[in-house]
């Protein structure tokens, strides 16, 4: 695979604290990686100047750990707004949407406004409206860090599901050791502020994958190894 984005000796100020520091890493296209590290680190700065560095030359799309939907539109029209603002045609817009829809599964909800579904649901009206304007690299900020344990674990499943049919690149912050290693391809492990890359973890698995590779001896290890690295990057 090639690479769709790399990152070289990236160091960063906000009135003169240094927030990240020599950050160097590649993503290959079609990948999912993980940025993992203590809290205030800076995962969320590195994922902004992503999105900020590459928009003309990647096209990005990018998830919040708050939906910033808006409440007077339908899921329908949420998931279309970018479309409708680049004045597509109605056809190709129609044909997009129901593309979008039968990969999140989001079809019976499509007449629903915002404040009639759940923070999980939100969240993953967000992500399908993160697909539209044919992005090629979502980046996704601890989209499911609100959300309790069993809808958690259902937005990790529809999130590989979406992974897998879209064929995008993914790029997500989040404070799960067990979330990252279950869904991505590679982990970055971020050192405390001023962030440095501790180290970088292939995740050998393949896709599909279901829950039950949590519990095995394998995923168990790496997951001890994410963790042992984080508490390095503390020191």
């Amino acid at each position: 695979m090639t690479n769709i984005l790399k990152i070289k000796d990236l160091s960063y100020k906000v009135n003169n604290l240094l927030i990240l520091k020599n950050i160097t890493f590649d993503i290959k296209e079609g990948s999912f990686v993980s940025i993992v590290g203590p809290l205030g680190c800076g995962k969320t700065t590195l994922l902004k100047i992503i999105n900020n560095s590459n928009n003309k030359t990647i096209s990005t799309s990018f998830v919040f750990q708050k939906t910033n939907l808006l409440p007077w539109l339908t899921v329908k029209q949420n998931i279309e707004l970018p479309w409708v603002l680049e004045k597509l045609a109605k056809k190709v817009i129609r044909q997009k949407t129901e593309q979008i829809l039968k990969i999140t599964n989001l079809s019976e909800f499509v007449d629903f406004y915002p404040d009639k579904l759940s923070e999980g649901m939100k969240q993953l009206v967000s992500i399908a409206r993160s697909m539209a304007s044919d992005s090629k690299l979502l980046l996704w900020d601890e989209p499911f860090a609100s959300l309790d344990i069993l809808s958690r674990e259902m937005m990790n499943q529809k999130a590989l599901d979406i992974y897998q049919l879209s064929k995008k690149t993914i790029i997500l912050t989040t404070h799960s050791v067990s979330e990252a290693v279950y869904l991505s391809s590679k982990v970055i492990v971020l050192s405390k502020r001023p962030a440095s890359i501790k180290t970088q973890i292939q995740i050998p698995f393949s896709y599909p994958r279901s829950f039950s590779l949590m519990q095995t001896l394998q995923f168990q290890a790496l997951c001890q190894q994410v963790r042992k690295n984080i508490q390095i990057g503390l020191n």
